[in-house]
């Protein structure tokens, strides 16, 4: 699996533990702390993926903000990972 996938993809779990135990205090730092990570990738992104990034990103804040934590875990699992998965693996 790609390095990058990875990284991203235990910093999910990581955050979606956290949901699912229900340490969701720091949450909004640790989305943030993913989204930076992501986008320190860019080399990886084109300017319109980074725009579905944000798109995305924006969902997840959302999501954070109006306290709904297992659509944050839905939107992280199935949104994000999975686009950026599919960009990786060049079918975005």
């Amino acid at each position: 699996m790609n390095t990058h996938l990875t990284n991203i993809s235990e910093k999910i779990l990581q955050i979606q533990q956290n949901i699912f135990n229900n340490e969701v205090e720091k949450l909004a730092d640790r989305i943030l702390e993913l989204m930076e990570y992501i986008l320190q990738q860019g080399d990886i992104f084109s300017v319109i993926q980074i725009q579905q990034l944000n798109t995305i990103f924006l969902e997840l804040l959302n999501s954070v903000e109006q306290a709904d934590y297992l659509l944050t875990a839905d939107i992280l699992e199935y949104k994000l990972y999975e686009f950026i998965k599919s960009c990786l693996l060049e079918e975005c």
